[in-house]
């Protein structure tokens, strides 16, 4: 098992990142759109801010071990536009939990990562505030969603019709 990436391929690491964020970002959605299945509002309020320090490991990561190099067969645009949509991923990721908890902290409700810690407050008390952090987080979350699908049929692109290996790189880290 390789786990740091190559020119050629996504180490361990990083697909394990990559998935296990996937995953939690769409219970994460769940969690927010059906809380009443989760007991309230606080399973996604906590998975939120621990997906801002996987996050930042991600990150962390992601700089020291780089990235594999572009498929030399995509074109430049495409090659483009992957990378910026990799960046929008993450400022996006960074501000919806920032845009949650800046919410729920102008609804002067105390915001804690399951139980074991407050985490410090980013906004005093505002109900009209609230309200348009509550319209923003909102709307980001279905920026996520289109995003989500706009990566996924990039995906099935490079399996279905590019036939170039992309997805078995990501899922079972073959070199290309």
């Amino acid at each position: 098992m390789i786990l740091t990436n190559s020119p050629q391929r996504w180490g361990f690491a990083s697909r394990l990142q990559h998935w296990t964020m996937a995953g939690l970002l769409i219970l994460q959605w769940f969690a927010g759109e059906y809380d009443d299945v989760f007991g309230g509002s606080s399973f996604h309020v906590s998975l939120g801010i621990g997906l801002v320090f996987l996050l930042v490991v991600r990150l962390g990561w992601r700089f020291y071990g780089g990235v594999p190099d572009d498929s030399p067969t995509a074109p430049r645009w495409e090659s483009a536009i992957a990378k910026i949509t990799v960046w929008a991923w993450y400022l996006l990721l960074l501000a919806l939990p920032f845009t949650g908890l800046a919410y729920r902290h102008a609804r002067d409700r105390d915001t804690s990562f399951f139980g074991l810690f407050n985490f410090p407050r980013l906004v005093s008390a505002d109900r009209d505030f609230a309200h348009q952090l509550e319209d923003v987080h909102e709307w980001l979350g279905w920026v996520a969603v289109g995003l989500l699908v706009l990566h996924i049929l990039a995906a099935l692109k490079h399996q279905f019709i590019d036939r170039d290996g992309m997805l078995r790189r990501m899922w079972s880290g073959e070199a290309r």
